[in-house]
């Protein structure tokens, strides 16, 4: 798979950039490229990085096929969760060591 291409524009509540008010920045680019987006389905990022805008990584897909898609598969950072779990719960080993390499380093320059 290409590289994401990550948008410089703001960013909404949800991660995805925006074009302008009322667009998203993905959606703009796919349509200047493969036209119109039908009205029964979304854009699926394949990469699944919100602020990605590389039309190779957006797939039009139904509601439903999103949401199976991403039913968390990847934590918010975007690793893998599949054997990088911590115990029972869902929480990301990476991002967990990363959180505790930066609480150790805060706590060592006192």
């Amino acid at each position: 798979m290409t590289p994401c291409l990550l948008s410089t524009r703001s960013i909404n509540n949800k991660g995805y950039a925006r074009f302008d008010a009322y667009t998203l920045h993905h959606r703009q680019v796919y349509e200047s490229i493969y036209g119109l987006i039908p009205k029964e389905l979304e854009l699926d990022h394949l990469c699944r990085v919100p602020r990605c805008i590389n039309p190779e990584h957006l797939e039009p897909v139904t509601h439903a096929e999103n949401m199976r898609r991403a039913r968390n598969i990847h934590c918010k950072q975007g690793h893998i969760l599949e054997g990088n779990t911590k115990g029972n719960r869902r929480e990301c080993r990476t991002c967990h060591a990363r959180r505790q390499r930066g609480y150790r380093y805060a706590n060592s320059i006192l």
